[in-house]
This record gives C-alpha cells, sequence and structure tokens, in this order.
C-alpha cells in the first residue's frame, strides 16, 4: 500500500461523516454561507491556508460570462483553501460546487433529503452526488496529499464554490480571485468517466405577452412556436461540435414557467379570453 492510500484509508471515516454533516446544511441557491463556513473549518483542521470570502455579484456584472439569476442578487462566500508547494511544479485545482437544486416534490422522497442516511452502504440526501459527495471527496484528497507527502513541487488549490446550478458565477469570480492554477480536476458525477471539455450551459429568456380579443395569434400557437426551438438542438451540437464530442447530446430545459402556457399548449381549444404574461427561462 502507498503512502497516498494508507492517508485516504485513515481519512476516510472522518471524511465520511463530513459529507453527512455538509448534507444535513442545506445549500439552496442564496442560502450556501453555513456550508461553506463549516467546509472552510474542516479545510483549517485539515492544514490548508483558508480564505473564505465573498463573490459580490455587482463587481462581476462587467464580465462578459456572468450570467444574472433570480436569488443570486447577495453577496456569498466562495472558500478557496490552498496547500502550498515547495517550488518549481506545476499547479492544480480541485474544484467544485456547494450548492444544490431544491428538493420538491418532497413527497417523493424515501429518505430524508437533509437527513445523510446511510442504508446498506449508501448515503442518501439532496447533493450527496451533485456534487457535495465529490466536494467532499476532493478535500479528503488533498489532505491526504498533505499528510502522506506534506507538500507537493506545485501548490494544491481546493476550491468550494457557489451558484454551479444556475449560473456558473462562483467559479467564474474564483478564476478572477485566483490563485491562478495550470489545470483544474471537478469531481462532478459522470459515472467514472474522465471527461476533458463540457458542452456548458446557454441561458435565454422568451416572454409572451397576449391580451383579451387580441388579433394576434393565440397563446397557444404563441407557444407552439416556442416548442419547435428543440428541433433545433440538433444545430446546436453541429454548432458546438468540440474534438472530444463525436455526437454531442444538447438538451433543453424549460426551468420557469409562469402564467399558465403549458396548460394553453396542452389545451389547444383553451379560450385565451384572458391576459396573461409569460416569461419563460430556458437552458439547452
Amino acid at each position: 500500500m502507498s503512502d497516498i492510500d494508507g492517508a485516504v484509508r485513515q481519512l476516510w471515516p472522518q471524511y465520511q461523516q463530513v459529507l453527512q454533516d455538509v448534507i444535513r446544511i442545506p445549500s439552496l441557491l442564496g442560502d450556501e454561507t453555513r456550508a461553506q463556513q463549516y467546509l472552510a473549518e474542516v479545510a483549517e483542521k485539515a492544514g490548508l491556508d483558508v480564505d473564505l470570502w465573498e463573490v459580490d455579484p455587482a463587481q462581476l456584472r462587467d464580465d462578459p460570462d456572468y450570467a444574472p439569476v433570480d436569488g443570486g442578487d447577495r453577496p456569498r462566500p466562495n472558500l478557496t483553501a490552498v496547500l502550498p508547494g515547495t517550488g518549481g511544479g506545476k499547479s492544480l485545482a480541485v474544484s467544485g460546487h456547494v450548492d444544490v437544486v431544491p428538493i420538491a416534490p418532497a413527497h417523493r422522497w424515501q429518505h430524508d433529503p437533509w437527513g445523510g442516511e446511510i442504508v446498506d452502504g449508501r448515503m442518501y440526501g439532496r447533493g450527496t452526488l451533485d456534487m457535495k459527495g465529490g466536494l467532499v471527496a476532493g478535500l479528503c484528497a488533498v489532505h491526504a496529499v498533505r499528510q502522506a507527502y506534506g507538500a507537493l513541487p506545485g501548490r494544491v488549490v481546493f476550491e468550494s464554490v457557489i451558484e454551479e446550478e444556475c449560473s456558473g458565477n462562483g467559479t467564474l469570480a474564483a478564476r478572477r480571485h485566483g490563485p491562478k492554477v495550470d489545470a483544474a480536476v471537478i469531481p462532478e458525477v459522470s459515472g467514472e468517466d474522465v471527461q476533458i471539455a463540457n458542452l456548458g450551459v446557454v441561458w435565454f429568456e422568451v416572454t409572451v405577452t397576449v391580451g383579451a380579443g387580441s388579433p394576434h395569434p393565440s397563446l397557444s400557437e404563441h407557444f407552439v412556436r416556442y416548442i419547435a426551438l428543440y428541433k433545433d438542438t440538433a444545430e446546436i451540437a453541429r454548432v458546438y461540435l468540440h474534438p472530444v464530442f463525436s455526437a454531442p447530446k444538447v438538451t433543453f430545459t424549460i426551468a420557469l414557467d409562469e402564467g399558465g402556457m403549458l396548460r394553453a399548449l396542452a389545451e389547444p381549444t383553451h379560450s385565451a379570453a384572458w391576459e396573461a404574461s409569460k416569461k419563460i427561462s430556458v437552458a439547452p
């Protein structure tokens, strides 16, 4: 058994508890602070140089990669924890996100989504896979490197960022904040495949407004045109083709639905004798 294997085995029970603890701290969009503070405490105990710093949306808005999002307008912290290098080596970031998506519909859960229960060797809870499991595994790995070797030639930077599920602003802020690194490992869910590129996300909004007695097309006709965008995913895949993707899969998701237009589409003869304003946020 190598030194690093021994360190991981020794630390594993401790970090299994860390994972349970952080799952039990809900970290939805806009409410990531407590989870970040907890991980900062763990990183400090692991002997890393800890920097818990505020991501201020007002300071990111001038960046072309910034994506405004409902609920993300207040400063919240990112965590940067560094294992300094001895010198002369390449630097590496181990980066992941602490935010999770909502638990609805709550009645579909067989276990407490904020419980971190272990049943038959499997842990249950919101974010266990996406991606608090990978995040905690990354911190465990950096701790194991420090325990086994003290340091590497290059520095290792552990990052826990906010707002991945809806924008990527946390990672954008981390790159602007630094420290700069030569490469990054993101222990996100991948079926244990190593992926060296990702399609990413494109957000846009569609707003449709109709009024009672309007000569304009009915609400359902507007929405039929919108749904036709689904047909363009093959063209999107072709335009954004990357050498490592022989046949990239592009998904098209309705992220927000207000005003009843989905019902109008399902019932084409539904009367439009009422006013509705429809705003849809979509992410292909």
